[in-house]
């Protein structure tokens, strides 16, 4: 299974839940043995990292949406997340990238 699509099923399975406990998620959904249920923790640290979801506890086992991670569950999840965060930054370092070319060479010429 592809990291995108769990994460996609796990903000998913929040929804709607106070908090939920990863690894029984993972291994009631894909069973305990599998890259998936090896990789579920480093998955949704990625959330976290995100700032879609947070842990509400100290064992960082139980896992709650964040309001920004509803706020992204409206408008289609994680898969959404992803997509209108690539367009976002794009073609904005690409407009940065080439003010700082014209800059380069506005000194140069001074120079």
């Amino acid at each position: 299974m592809r990291k995108e699509a769990f994460l996609q099923d796990l903000m998913q399975a929040m929804d709607g839940h106070e908090s939920i406990p990863i690894y029984d998620y993972t291994a009631k959904q894909f069973g305990a043995q599998g890259e998936v249920f090896a990789s579920c923790r480093a998955w949704s640290n990625q959330l976290v990292r995100d700032k879609l979801a947070r842990y509400t506890d100290p064992a960082h086992t139980q896992l709650e949406l964040t309001n920004f991670g509803k706020f992204w569950m409206l408008k289609g999840g994680y898969l959404s997340f992803l997509e209108e965060g690539h367009r976002e930054k794009d073609p904005h370092n690409h407009h940065s990238k080439e003010e700082l070319v014209e800059a380069r060479l506005k000194l140069t010429h001074y120079r």
